[in-house]
Order: structure tokens, then C-alpha cells, then sequence
């Protein structure tokens, strides 16, 4: 995540002890039961929910009157006003 977060931003060892949005979107991330970090998962999707969280919880996504979708398990394609382009 380093490419894309600063790294003192996160941490892997202690995410609790944190509160940016991008530990926030960090711990979604981990949760197994939410969005499962496996062999299969393409590490481009990873990298796409996380910018998008990060991009939530930086802007009280929780307040959003539209934000369906939003920190489900849904494809991140298909949250409220998101677009996705095969590249």
C-alpha cells in the first residue's frame, strides 16, 4: 500500500491504534468476512477498494445521502457512483 498511501498513515501492526482514512479503509480491507484477501483476489481490486474507502472515509462517506453499495461486499463497481473501465 505504500504506493499509493503514505506509510505513516497505516500500520499493518496495530490498526487499531490508528484513525486515518486510510486505516479505516485498511481494516475494511482485512476483514475476512468483508472483502477476503486470497490467492484469487486480484491485487487490482485490492488496490481499487482501498483507494475508494480511503476516498469514503476521508469524506464522511457515512453521511452520504447516496452511498449505496458502499461498505458492502457488492462489487466496488456497483457502489453508488462508482465507474469501472476494463483497461
Amino acid at each position: 500500500l505504500s504506493g499509493i498511501s503514505d506509510p505513516s498513515t497505516f500500520s499493518f501492526e496495530d490498526p487499531a491504534a490508528m484513525t486515518t482514512p486510510q486505516q479505516m479503509a485498511l481494516n475494511a480491507l482485512l476483514q475476512d468476512n468483508y472483502f477476503p484477501l486470497t490467492e484469487d483476489t486480484l491485487f487490482v481490486r485490492a488496490q481499487q477498494r482501498y483507494s475508494l474507502f480511503t476516498m469514503f472515509h476521508a469524506m464522511q462517506g457515512d453521511e452520504w445521502m447516496n452511498a449505496q453499495g458502499w461498505g458492502t461486499k457488492t462489487n466496488e463497481c456497483e457502489w453508488e457512483g462508482v465507474t469501472c473501465t476494463m483497461m
